[in-house]
């Protein structure tokens, strides 16, 4: 994809900004219908919320929403463990933490899902899952990427500590790798691919023998201050109805949703990050949006996230999500997204 990104000017206006933004936040009174919405500007994978305040769907159900642009699910997960935002799009890893520690979190719906991918030069030895062993790759702990990396350490019996996790920021990782080789393999998500390949990264064999390729893993999920859920289910509901109208607005209108993310990544961003309408269209292409998988899923990544001792012990489904709007999930999955 074209992209002119740059990520420093934008982390250095949003460190500026997020302390000031977030007790703004605390201070602000909520009526009932309205809603404060994390979420993190500059990636597609957020798009849904786009397309719900900008094609004016949330105004339609009723809605008065307060998008709030973050940097990563990190912030996501600290604002809406703090009160300073109602619901939050974020990957479900980010969430486990908190949730973890007794903060009244819970996922009540996902919201996409893709492959991950593990990128190697095309000259080094790495063949095969065990040949991670003892290398150093390119990862954040509690990324969504390191899911599937984690899965696959799992099912060869390799504890994640046999590896170097180097944390390094997303678009440096590719030089990382090819140009300066102090990693040996990165982990990046789907929509990323493109930009790897371009360096002359390859994905590594038993990577692809394995069927990792196109495995997906959950990624994006919804969210929500259970003390907010309880004094305001009718507003969650609303914001629930919306979310799933804008998926179907995506589906069915491509090239107008395509066009609406690109102008808001934009325009929040400052015109620091730009997307062409077909960059976002492209990136569909790998990223997946869902709204309803089997949420014990969430409990077996929470195993993983143990493993890379991320959480000290392992989540029960009770812990991790709201089942409160299973059905209408469900329902909206199979109509929008039918399996053929």
């Amino acid at each position: 994809m074209k992209r002119k990104i740059f990520y420093g000017v934008w982390c250095c206006i949003g460190s500026a900004l997020l302390a000031v933004s977030l007790f703004y936040l605390w201070l602000r009174p909520v009526n009932e219908t309205s809603l404060r919405i994390g979420y993190n500007i500059g990636s597609v994978t957020h798009a849904p919320i786009m397309v719900a305040h900008d094609a004016g769907i949330f105004d339609k159900h009723k809605l008065k929403v307060e998008l709030v642009p973050l940097k990563s699910g990190q912030e996501i997960q600290q604002a809406l463990a703090l009160g300073m935002i109602d619901i939050g799009s974020a990957g479900a890893t980010n969430f486990f933490i908190p949730i973890s520690k007794g903060a009244p979190i819970k996922i009540i719906a996902p919201s996409s899902s893709s492959p991950t991918q593990v990128f190697v030069r095309p000259d080094n030895k790495i063949k095969t899952i065990n040949d991670l062993v003892g290398k150093a790759i390119a990862s954040k702990l509690g990324e969504s990427s390191n899911l599937a990396l984690g899965y696959a350490l799992s099912k060869d019996n390799i504890s994640f500590s046999s590896i170097k996790i180097v944390d390094i920021e997303k678009t440096l990782r590719p030089i990382a790798l090819m140009e300066k080789k102090i990693v040996d393999a990165a982990v990046a998500g789907e929509y990323e691919k493109k930009i790897y390949l371009d360096h002359g990264a390859v994905i590594f064999e038993e990577w692809k023998t394995k069927g990792y390729t196109n495995k997906s893993f959950p990624r994006t999920v919804i969210a929500v201050s259970s003390d907010f859920m309880a004094k305001n289910k009718k507003t969650v509901k609303l914001f629930i109805d919306a979310f799933i109208e804008s998926q179907k607005y995506i589906k069915d209108h491509p090239d107008e949703a395509a066009r609406i993310v690109a102008k808001h990544i934009e325009t929040g961003s400052e015109g620091v990050i730009k997307f062409s309408t077909d960059d976002i269209k492209e990136a569909w292409q790998e990223t997946k949006y869902v709204l309803w998988y089997e949420p014990s899923d969430l409990v077996e990544i929470s195993k993983i996230e143990k493993e890379m001792g991320i959480i000290d012990s392992v989540l029960t489904l009770d812990q991790i999500f709201d089942l409160s709007f299973e059905k209408k999930l469900k329902d909206a999955q199979n109509e929008i997204y039918p399996i053929n």
